[in-house]
């Protein structure tokens, strides 16, 4: 009876070391996976700031524009 406890203890020990290296490879990945995702991230942010900005504050008109505009509908 002892035996066969111990048989037990050692398949379920088998079987949770068997879990273990499944999860720690799953983990590597992750891991590669996030440094790989925080390198692209790294990419579009520099390629982001090559981006010229586009400013919409400039006047659409000058004043000359604005009195030939309103000369063109009398």
């Amino acid at each position: 009876m002892e035996n066969e406890k111990m048989l037990i203890t050692l398949e379920r020990y088998d079987q949770l070391i068997a879990e273990r290296a499944v999860y720690k490879n799953e983990a590597q990945r992750l891991e590669d996976e996030n440094i790989e995702l925080k390198a692209q991230i790294k990419d579009l942010e520099e390629e982001n700031n090559k981006i010229p900005s586009i400013h919409f504050n400039t006047p659409k008109t000058t004043d000359e524009e604005e009195v030939l505009i309103v000369d063109d509908t009398i």
